[in-house]
């Protein structure tokens, strides 16, 4: 049995796995108005998937407009840590609710990790230790980030780029766009 054949829990591949976590990142990256340059994953070695923002001020200096949209009122609502936390988390949470766990990610130690940097660059923290108010922020980010994943038509779209990534291997900025706002009105143009 080769690797892509094996089976993560839940009798999925390791490439659907990947797939779903990377479809979470891609799809809360476009409703934070966060500008996608590609999400792919590796059909060569199973479980590893990216997805590519391009860098700006959208996520790391507050809300910037991409071309052509409308701001979503999630993107105005949060502040530049609380989007960073909901883009990290959408990976590992879309990988959960396809598994049918509470949290569970594949490989994900960079996304945990990267939250762990934003409590330590924030106001949560004193001297680069996190206090304990950000276990406070760590659990309003996932609570936050499952509301958004748990609304039918996002999971449609994050299911719908899964199932493209499954496919193709990856999606350039605006297939990713194109899937995600079709998959949401339901599959009508």
């Amino acid at each position: 049995m080769t690797k892509q054949e094996q089976t993560a829990p839940g009798a999925r591949t390791y490439s659907e796995v990947a797939a779903y976590h990377e479809a979470g990142h891609a799809v809360a990256a476009l409703l934070l108005g966060i500008e996608v340059a590609e999400v792919r994953i590796d059909r060569y070695r199973p479980g590893n998937g990216t997805t590519i923002y391009r860098t700006g001020p959208s996520l790391w200096e507050g809300y910037r407009r991409p071309r052509s949209a409308a701001p979503s009122r999630l993107a105005c609502a949060l502040n530049r840590q609380q989007r960073a936390a909901v883009f990290c988390l959408a990976g590992p949470l879309a990988e959960a609710k396809l598994l049918g766990v509470p949290l569970r990610s594949l490989g994900a130690f960079g996304d945990f990790e990267y939250i762990h940097v934003l409590l330590r660059g924030s106001d949560a923290c004193q001297h680069g230790e996190v206090l304990p108010g950000s276990e406070h922020f760590f659990d309003t980010a996932v609570r936050r980030t499952r509301g958004i994943l748990g609304q039918p038509s996002i999971w449609r779209a994050v299911t719908e780029v899964a199932r493209e990534l499954l496919m193709w291997g990856r999606l350039s900025g605006d297939e990713l766009a194109v899937t995600a706002q079709w998959a949401r009105a339901g599959g009508r143009q």
